[in-house]
């Protein structure tokens, strides 16, 4: 839908506040942690994972997509 990781919409609401992450669209998750899957250049799906720390998230999420999209 967005085709990019949550992160960069993390990045986008800078981190003058980092406890204060209210974006005006619901759909949106403004962490680290979501991932496009693609596959020969092209969004397959998404994958997500949330529980530890932001950064953790983003690095577990990151080898899952790599492992799936090859």
């Amino acid at each position: 839908m967005f085709k990019r990781p949550t992160k960069a919409y993390y990045d986008m609401m800078g981190n003058e506040y980092p406890g204060v992450r209210l974006p005006s669209n619901p759909e949106i998750c403004p962490f680290e942690g979501g991932v496009p899957i693609t596959l020969n250049d092209e969004i397959i799906g998404a994958n997500g994972v949330s529980g530890i720390t932001p950064p953790n998230d983003g690095q577990v999420v990151e080898a899952g997509a790599k492992a799936i999209s090859g």
